[in-house]
């Protein structure tokens, strides 16, 4: 045993194939967590595309525009970096990694959140697409924030139906 020791200590090239050794776990770790420390830090450059194709809608005297309330609440945000797109050049933005997610707001949105006071309301559906395919992280951040959208939204719409009652 004393050998070993003895040619391990006095070959060089084989103290530092140890130490690589001991130390690359190290490393890998170091790296990884460093990655995972702080998955919110940046969040703001996460690149998010806005598609509004809401219509105006009648609520009695008032004219709902939620859509437009919508999305002007998303661009003015600073969560993430909402951006004004048309439907194709955001699925090319998705589907290329420009975007990690598309909010697409409905063209019967503003018309059901004015059937609230009907019988059987017609739900108000916000589209999320997000790509995981290109970063893991980034799509569960953006998934996050799709459910503050939509309470922000439930929060908008409270709003117009008090101001139009």
């Amino acid at each position: 045993m004393k050998e070993v020791w003895i040619y391990t200590l006095g070959n060089p090239e084989l103290r530092i194939k140890i130490l690589i050794v001991l130390i690359l776990p190290a490393i890998f770790a170091g790296i990884f967590l460093g990655s995972m420390w702080d998955p919110y830090g940046n969040a703001e450059n996460l690149k998010v595309a806005v598609i509004n194709n809401d219509k105006p809608a009648k609520l009695y005297d008032e004219t709902l525009e939620i859509g437009d309330k919508v999305e002007e609440n998303l661009l003015d945000n600073e969560d993430l970096s909402f951006e004004k797109a048309d439907a194709k050049a955001a699925a090319e933005g998705l589907k290329k990694g420009d975007y990690f997610m598309v909010v697409t707001i409905p063209e019967d949105f503003s018309a059901n959140a004015a059937t609230v006071l009907d019988k059987k309301p017609k739900k108000m559906d916000l589209k999320f697409e997000v790509n995981p395919g290109i970063n893991f992280l980034g799509a569960k951040v953006t998934s996050t924030a799709a459910d503050n959208i939509t309470a922000a939204v439930n929060k908008e719409v409270t709003e117009q139906y008090s101001s139009a009652i």
